[in-house]
């Protein structure tokens, strides 16, 4: 097996493994705080993942990285993932998925003002193509619109901010390395809002400010479980693509990240009922195709394809 086909193989399978860590967030998600499964994840993937860095001789490498600069990018994804699963109580888990994909579009507008890259024609239209895709998906005038519906595209500008300080800070960890920060980060700042939000009495009958103002809750054996196998899934997602990106270059399987929505359709209908209307089809489409363009041409302009530190959760 060549090392190619079995990065593709490693890219794959990661993206499955965090969809399936999606799934099982809004799947328990009617009963838990976010920030309660963000702590819960990460009290597992934390251990996980610096067993792996410590089993793979990248110890090293997560000592030399500059901790401040890796937290703040942990705080910007934080933020993007903490958008994305309020959003996914309120819409269907591949609408909010598709809009999560923008993230290649905002990377490369951020990169004119603050790396001072051009854009060329070619990607502007992608970009172009892909907000037309978002109109659709989003369908402004349509009854189910509201704030919630934001939401996706709000977690994928902070993302993107994440992903421009790889570059701007040059930045050069493995995913590994890049996980345990971030996970660290959840699982710190998740104990504080828990705190901070204690004191806050909110009532709503919005289901994403619910989910952000709920308290903590015991979880039963089988919720425990399922949150348990949640940061597995991220711990192992992260060692795969992280495997994945040293067999091969990120320009040659970047058409994988956009896998998952694959998986969100499949899993969606089989665990959550959930089936995408013709207009979601279609504006998931258009986005999936503008993205993998800009990311194709963002492979050929600089030697940092967007994709080098994956576009998921």
């Amino acid at each position: 097996m060549t090392p190619l086909i079995q990065s593709i193989l490693f890219l794959s399978l990661s993206k499955l493994l965090f969809t399936i860590q999606d799934v099982i967030m809004k799947g328990v998600s009617d009963g838990y705080a976010v920030h309660q499964l963000l702590v819960a994840r990460a009290m597992v993937a934390v251990p996980l993942i610096f067993f792996w860095i410590r089993m793979s001789g990248e110890f090293q490498a997560l000592k030399s990285q500059p901790a401040v600069k890796m937290v703040l990018r942990g705080i910007f994804l934080l933020v993007a993932f903490m958008f994305f699963y309020l959003s996914i109580v309120a819409m269907p888990l591949a609408t909010a998925t598709a809009l999560f994909f923008t993230s290649p579009f905002f990377i490369s507008i951020l990169s004119v003002p603050i790396l001072g890259e051009s854009l060329g024609i070619r990607r502007i239209g992608g970009i172009i193509l892909g907000f037309i895709g978002v109109i659709i998906v989003l369908n402004p005038r349509g009854e189910d619109f509201g704030i919630h519906s934001l939401l996706p595209v709000f977690s994928a500008f902070s993302y993107s901010c994440a992903q421009i300080m790889i570059r701007t800070m040059e930045l050069d960890a493995k995913a590994t390395v890049m996980a345990f920060y971030s996970n660290f980060v959840y699982f710190v700042a998740g104990v504080l809002m828990a705190i901070a939000l204690s004191f806050v009495n909110m009532e709503s009958e919005n289901p994403s400010i619910q989910f952000l103002f709920r308290s903590w809750a015991m979880p039963n054996i089988q919720d425990a479980l399922l949150i348990m196998g949640s940061g597995f899934a991220t711990a192992w997602a992260s060692v795969l693509s992280s495997q994945a990106y040293q067999l091969s270059e990120a320009s040659k399987i970047a058409t994988m990240e956009y896998s998952p929505i694959i998986w969100v359709v499949i899993l969606g209908y089989l665990f959550l009922s959930e089936v995408p209307d013709m207009q979601t089809i279609l504006g998931v489409a258009v986005i999936m195709a503008a993205g993998l363009y800009v990311i194709k041409r963002e492979g050929i302009r600089t030697d940092k394809p967007l994709a080098r530190a994956g576009l998921t959760r």
